[in-house]
């Protein structure tokens, strides 16, 4: 009997890989499988028991979710990647001699203590706790669960103990805990599951595939449209959270590298944010690109992290208080300056009230003159003498001067030449530009699913930005 009709498959990704002529062009393309899209350390192998085979003229997404990939990871590698999917079957010799783990609570628990004891010491103060949790309130727990991946290496560098947030994401990315319960979300009857199991990633090879089965893959309308449309999420995510949703844009590397702060300045306790008003207006009313230019980005600067760098732009969507710990916005007024400081720098906040209506009444050249230097050359060089960092800024004899003051916030908070202590952003030509509100530079890892939103943006530079600037290299 066949591996096909009796016995094992898991889900491999074909990446598409072109091969480039002597002209620069992309002559012949070939698909090369890989085992599993994601850096995890278990693969979820599936059994023909209680399903039927797969078949060539069958849609495989269900089985796709059968093997652990979440939807969103689905939609990016069809529709962005241009990848797709085949079905890969597991040969007997392979099951006999690989170590399988029930994708179940005790089958987890037993891969964790058998494959990860580093992790498992780490884990072990919250597993019953989340298992109950779970159990109880699947849907809660899991909501945004497609947008957050913890993986091995990162858990581990974490400082101890983890929090129950951060054990939530490991067991989801690298567990695929949150498979025992999408079935139910899903109002799927057990009896027509397949019975699954979790196979360590690194005694799994496509050396084990006996047959691969190419997919036909269709997304759910439904999801396709969650996915490809940013009002959609935004306003998906706006009925959750009643309405108040603050936001950021940031950009990193390559699509692989998710936001895990609001900011990616090393240390940094604060990050500027938009606010509700913005999030209802200008977020369902503009694209991407226009959406940038609205908040204060150049043409330049965007060509020059898309085309040139090859960044990824990122949207961040926070809600306050929703089922998790509170999150604090401060508006970007010098009251909402001065609150942020008593909470978040308190030992600067006396200094900041001392001096606070000479630092309103001057601009930034007169205090640069007292300083001997300009403020805007020791911003990126953190280690410099002159960067005046909180450690720094505490350490200073007293009485501290303004200048001080004022560069501490312009190094610490990033209050910068255009910040006018109004509540709002000022753009290059002059412009008022959006609300802003200030707020701890927040780990997102330490949050509740359902307080966050992560999205990569697709930007569509204009044409004649491109010519302007320059093509991509």
């Amino acid at each position: 009997m066949s591996a096909r009709t009796n016995g094992y498959f898991t889900m491999v990704i074909n990446s598409i890989q072109s091969d480039i002529d002597s002209s620069g062009k992309a002559s012949i393309a070939h698909s090369m499988p890989v085992v599993q899209p994601t850096e995890g350390k278990f693969v979820i192998l599936c059994s023909n028991r209680n399903i039927p085979p797969p078949q060539d003229s069958h849609n495989h997404y269900q089985l796709l979710l059968w093997s652990g990939l979440k939807p969103f990871k689905i939609y990016q590698t069809l529709y962005e990647a241009g990848d797709n999917f085949s079905v890969a079957f597991i040969s007997e010799n392979s099951i006999a001699r690989l170590r399988l783990y029930p994708l179940t609570w005790a089958g987890i628990k037993a891969a964790i203590k058998s494959c990860l004891p580093l992790a498992e010491k780490r884990l072990q103060p919250w597993l019953d706790t989340i298992e109950r949790e779970l159990s109880n309130d699947p849907g809660r727990y899991l909501y945004n669960s497609d947008d957050s991946e913890m993986h091995y290496d990162t858990f581990m560098n974490l400082r101890e103990p983890v929090t129950k947030n951060q054990a939530l994401y490991f067991l989801t990315s690298e567990m695929h805990v949150h498979q025992l319960y999408y079935d139910t979300l899903r109002n799927l009857h057990p009896d027509n599951l397949p019975e699954r199991y979790l196979c360590s990633a690194k005694d799994f090879t496509m050396a084990d595939c006996v047959e691969l089965l190419p997919s036909q893959i269709s997304i759910p309308e439904e999801t396709i449209k969650t996915y490809s449309n940013l009002p959609g999420i935004v306003n998906g995510f706006l009925s959750k959270a009643n309405g108040r949703v603050f936001g950021r844009i940031c950009s990193t590397p390559t699509r692989q590298e998710r936001p895990k702060n609001l900011s990616y300045v090393p240390r940094r306790k604060t990050a500027f944010v938009f606010g509700p008003e913005t999030v209802q207006t200008l977020l369902l009313q503009k694209k991407p690109y226009e959406i940038l230019l609205e908040l204060g980005m150049l043409p330049e600067g965007i060509h020059e992290k898309c085309c040139i760098r090859k960044h990824v732009y990122w949207l961040i969507l926070l809600c306050p208080g929703q089922c998790g710990s509170k999150l604090d916005f401060y508006e970007a007024t010098w009251q909402g300056v001065v609150e942020a400081m008593k909470v978040i720098y308190p030992q600067a906040y006396d200094d900041l009230l001392i001096h606070l209506d000479e630092i309103k009444a001057t601009n930034i050249e007169t205090f640069e003159k007292q300083a001997q230097f300009r403020f805007i050359e020791v911003l990126p060089f953190r280690d410099s003498l002159n960067y005046m960092s909180y450690q720094r800024f505490c350490n200073l004899p007293h009485p501290r001067k303004a200048w001080q003051v004022r560069l501490f916030l312009y190094c610490e908070l990033r209050l910068l030449e255009l910040f006018a202590g109004d509540g709002h952003t000022k753009l290059e030509d002059g412009r008022i530009g959006e609300k802003e509100y200030l707020c701890r530079n927040y780990n997102l890892f330490d949050l509740s699913r359902n307080q966050y939103v992560i999205l990569p943006l697709s930007i569509d530079i204009p044409d004649a930005v491109i010519k302007q600037f320059g093509q991509s290299e």
